[in-house]
């Protein structure tokens, strides 16, 4: 879903599809689901530090879902727990 991309110290983000993170967002706010989990995972030859879920996660704060509602899944030895 996103690509992300470190330049020196600075974080880019590239938006794959768009719809599937907006859609979970809409369907949050619409009360037909009680969380969100996203993928904690990433590349091995990705540099950044931050996850694809933590990314996400920030993401869905600032569009307003409470980061209590929101759940990362965790890297443990390369497999995504």
């Amino acid at each position: 879903m996103l690509e992300i991309n470190l330049v020196g110290d600075s974080i880019y983000i590239e938006w794959g599809d768009l719809d599937r993170f907006f859609g979970g967002i809409a369907l949050f706010k619409e009360g037909k689901g009680q969380k969100l989990v996203f993928t904690g995972g990433k590349m091995p030859w990705v540099k950044a530090k931050k996850t694809e879920g933590d990314v996400l996660k920030e993401y869905a704060i600032s569009s307003g879902i409470p980061s209590e509602k929101i759940f990362v899944t965790k890297i443990i030895n390369h497999i995504v727990v």
